[in-house]
């Protein structure tokens, strides 16, 4: 199962986070988000992200320019953007991966993937808050269902070491997005938290 690790902003936890085999580091450029990067120390993460595993920024509400700037600045791999329609997933350098509460049934071309999140209120989402049973539920099933479409599904939202096993079973999803289930506050990774993530899924 790839595991990307979101919303990192220490050092020390994007080098565990290549050690315990991470798919991808999300780094977070959105204004509102208490995990936002500045330029500067976006660099310095992006300079500790192994070989191999793949540097993704993460924008939303940002203007294109700002977008195509940072990707060059920070040589992302790739880009996970929040975007309501297909049309503003075009033009980028580096592929996509679209996170949106609803799809096409024809998805457009040259995508990395999508990322499939629980539906909860914009204050929540940002604060890290967990989705309520009936919305996971929901995500799980909108996830395995369009993986069935073949989609590549990023699964994010709510998820911990406790339940990302029978989200897992439930959605089937090529990936699993964390970043507050791993946290002892917003932005700091708990090792320990993050190990028994990884660990959750090789047993």
């Amino acid at each position: 199962m790839k595991i990307k690790v979101c919303g990192l902003m220490r050092p020390d936890d994007v080098r565990l986070s290549c050690e315990l085999g991470a798919w991808a580091c999300g780094l977070i450029f959105a204004p509102d988000s208490p995990r936002r990067l500045r330029l500067d120390r976006a660099l310095e993460l992006r300079a500790e992200v192994f070989p191999g595993t793949l540097s993704v920024g993460v924008f939303k509400g940002n203007e294109r320019e700002d977008i195509l700037k940072t990707i060059a600045a920070c040589r992302l791999d790739a880009i996970q953007l929040y975007a309501a329609a297909a049309a503003e997933l075009a033009g980028y350098p580096v592929p996509v991966l679209w996170a949106a509460q609803e799809f096409p049934q024809d998805m457009p071309r040259g995508m990395l993937g999508v990322v499939v999140e629980p539906e909860r209120a914009e204050g929540d989402r940002i604060r890290g808050k967990r989705p309520d049973a009936q919305a996971q539920a929901a995500a799980w099933a909108k996830a395995a269902e369009l993986k069935k479409r073949g989609s590549f599904v990023v699964l994010a939202g709510g998820l911990d070491s406790d339940n990302v096993a029978a989200a897992v079973s439930s959605a089937g999803p090529d990936a699993v997005d964390i970043s507050s289930g791993v946290e002892s506050k917003p932005g700091e990774k708990d090792a320990q938290k993050l190990r028994r993530f990884f660990a959750s899924l090789r047993t």
